[in-house]
């Protein structure tokens, strides 16, 4: 998602994606970074509107959080 979108709230091309936070997880000793999390906020003066977290893996959160023997063979 890129630009500004509508807002389901007040209905004006005033949605942005804003990060949050940056997931990581420890494997073997070391940090992984799995998925970024999201939030959408309407920059509207009045709306206020704030999503809940979305969040959006990167390529190794998507191969750990397949099961070891999918792992192995993919």
């Amino acid at each position: 998602m890129s630009g500004l979108t509508k807002c389901p709230k007040c209905g004006n091309d005033s949605l942005i994606k804003k990060p949050r936070a940056r997931i990581m997880s420890e494997k073997f000793g070391l940090m992984l970074h799995t998925a970024d999390e999201y939030v959408l906020d309407c920059l509207g003066n009045q709306c206020g509107y704030v999503s809940d977290a979305i969040q959006i893996k990167t390529k190794i959160g998507n191969k750990l959080s397949l099961p070891w023997y999918k792992r192995i063979f993919n």
